[in-house]
């Protein structure tokens, strides 16, 4: 699990990195800033998962907290990868292709289209990240899952109180009827008297 996580730190690193870099101007750069503390608050959880992973259904409530987070901010960020496409193909007059296949020199002469391509590329490997971080934590809650029944059937086969396997042993005696209490038995006399006169 430690490697999971390990990706999970990259991940959202990554993305803040591209969030702080990313200027697309208007009410857009309030969107960018909100998911960028938004992803801190998320990297400072998988940072805390990593001494916590012997308390495994708390990891399991942070994970399924976090999914739900990471769900919140793609959705949060999808309109503005969506304006930065049209702006994009709305610059380069619907001929994205034609622009990229110019020398990069003469793509960056000019200036406001070149921009406006960096920040669709910035938001596209932003997305990419989200989509990774995505399926991380299903990874990693089903590994969670599977440490969680390993300990069960541990604790199982080790007398850890009344479970499953427990249960089963009674079960078991029961129907062999040792459950039931043995009927007393008396004294009786091998030769009892004849009842007749």
């Amino acid at each position: 699990m430690h490697e999971t996580l390990g990706r999970l730190e990259n991940l959202v690193q990554g993305c803040i990195r591209i969030l702080d870099h990313m200027k697309v101007g208007g009410p857009d750069d309030q969107k960018l800033e909100q998911a960028k503390r938004a992803l801190e608050q998320e990297y400072d959880h998988v940072v805390g998962l990593s001494g916590r992973l012997d308390d495994i259904e708390q990891c399991r409530r942070t994970v399924a907290t976090m999914q739900r987070r990471i769900h919140e901010i793609a959705e949060m960020l999808e309109p503005v990868r969506s304006q930065l496409a049209q702006e994009y193909r709305q610059r380069t007059g619907n001929a994205t292709d034609a622009f990229e296949r110019r020398p990069l020199d003469e793509q960056k002469e000019d200036t406001a289209t070149y921009h406006s391509k960096i920040d669709l590329r910035s938001a596209e490997k932003l997305e990419d990240n989200m989509d990774k971080i995505v399926r991380e934590l299903l990874e990693l809650s089903f590994r969670l899952e599977q440490s969680e029944r390993r300990d069960a059937r541990n604790a199982a086969q080790h007398g850890g109180g009344f479970n499953a396997a427990g249960a089963a042993k009674f079960d078991e005696d029961r129907s062999a009827g040792f459950d039931r209490a043995p009927v007393p038995e008396f004294d009786r006399d091998p030769a009892p008297p004849s009842l007749s006169p």
